[in-house]
């Protein structure tokens, strides 16, 4: 991104930071999103501080030279993959919440030392939340490791992540007071949410709900239950539900309840503008098969 013929974030860093010598330092994209250029995802660096100290990139040089030694012995390895032409379509100017899970799924994915870097290829994914969603978190494993290029593809059953993943960045619910919210802004009354989480915690809950009966209510509306399930395991709940507002703009909700550290944590799993668009979203999270054609969310 340039304006005139300086690039934006040199101009950004500068105003900042202060000036530098372009010839020993740069201004690092700690995302790596380049078209992120706000003050927090910029610093100087020099181009050795560069390479060793954003995550993405050093996986990048320990991939294509095989060890961090090598590359600091023959530095011209590099243009093993410098000169290719990476993919650059999937950045672009994003929300302050989009940058923080950026940079926290890029380092995730840095990680993960059996993946292949991409050389840019990350797509949508890369801007939200992951962390704490088992059935995108689920699918986009799957994913990476080129098991969903079919259409419909059933997506796997949940399976309990690891507890130390999922106590991040919970809301406090309205009530009761053993609610919790996950990728849910708005503070809500679960009302078919029991009191106390007991050893039977989400059978208790899962023997509580019904359709046709108020699964939500908040100073937006509410939610009707429209259909729901349980995991073979009983520790995962799918609930798909109905706004009860006169003119939402997307009037099926799709939402998921676990335990977690003595609480039920409600998640939003999607909502949609059609019925059969969230009923597709509630059979595949149950990693059952999906015969019933596309719908307009297919498109949006």
């Amino acid at each position: 991104m340039y304006l005139s013929t300086v690039r934006v974030h040199h101009i950004v860093a500068t105003a900042y930071f202060g000036d530098r010598d372009t010839k020993v330092y740069v201004v690092d994209h700690k995302d790596s999103n380049k078209r992120n250029n706000r003050v927090e995802n910029l610093h100087w660096l020099t181009r050795l501080e560069n390479i060793l100290t954003n995550p993405a990139t050093l996986k990048k040089i320990i991939f294509y030279c095989g060890s961090v030694e090598n590359f600091l012995s023959n530095p011209v390895l590099i243009r093993r993959f410098a000169n290719q032409n990476p993919d650059y379509s999937w950045m672009r100017s994003v929300s302050r919440e989009e940058a923080k899970c950026t940079l926290e799924n890029m380092n995730e994915w840095a990680k993960k030392p059996n993946e292949e870097p991409k050389g840019g290829k990350m797509g949508e994914w890369i801007f939200k939340s992951l962390g704490f969603n088992p059935q995108m978190e689920i699918m986009r494993r799957s994913m990476q490791i080129g098991q969903s290029k079919k259409k419909n593809q059933s997506m796997p059953i949940h399976d309990n992540l690891a507890s130390e993943e999922m106590t991040r960045n919970y809301v406090v619910a309205n009530s009761p007071s053993s609610a919790v919210q996950k990728d849910w802004r708005t503070p809500t009354d679960f009302t078919l949410c029991p009191s106390e989480v007991s050893d039977t915690a989400l059978i208790d809950y899962y023997n509580n709900i019904s359709r046709g009966k108020v699964m939500t209510s908040n100073v937006f509306g509410g939610t009707k239950v429209f259909d729901y399930a349980i995991n073979e395991k009983n520790t995962y709940i799918w609930v798909l539900c109905r706004r009860t507002e006169k003119h939402p703009i997307k009037r099926w909700a799709l939402s998921g309840i676990f335990v977690d550290n003595g609480k039920f944590v409600h998640e939003n799993l999607g909502s949609f503008f059609s019925a059969r668009g969230g009923y597709k979203q509630f059979i595949l999270a149950q990693g059952k098969e999906w015969n019933g054609g596309n719908s307009v969310d297919d498109y949006c």
